[in-house]
């Protein structure tokens, strides 16, 4: 039987002491604090760089391109791993 932990990002099984968390790569597109969207540029140990230009209202904010955030602090909405599968699918 597996205890399973719930995070903002996913509910994972503890193995052996050890708590994981899916974590976003480059080119995903991730939202975080208050519905803010943008694409993942780097991958950090605690966090990533997101690029928040992707967002069609991104001028009217009147916000920095670019922000940190911490992999406990947003839900990846879109994976370029499946765009990968959809690809291996197709052929």
């Amino acid at each position: 039987m597996h205890t399973f932990f719930f995070s903002k990002i996913v509910a994972t099984p503890k193995i052996e002491g050890v708590i994981t968390m899916a974590k976003a790569h480059v080119g995903d597109i991730i939202e975080f604090k208050d519905g803010l969207t943008g694409i993942v540029e780097k991958l950090n140990e605690n966090s990533v760089i997101v690029d928040l230009t992707y967002m069609e209202n991104f001028k009217d904010l009147g916000i920095e391109e670019k922000t940190v955030v911490n992999h406990k602090n947003y839900q990846i909405i879109h994976s370029v791993e499946e765009d990968e599968e959809e690809e291996e699918t197709e052929e």
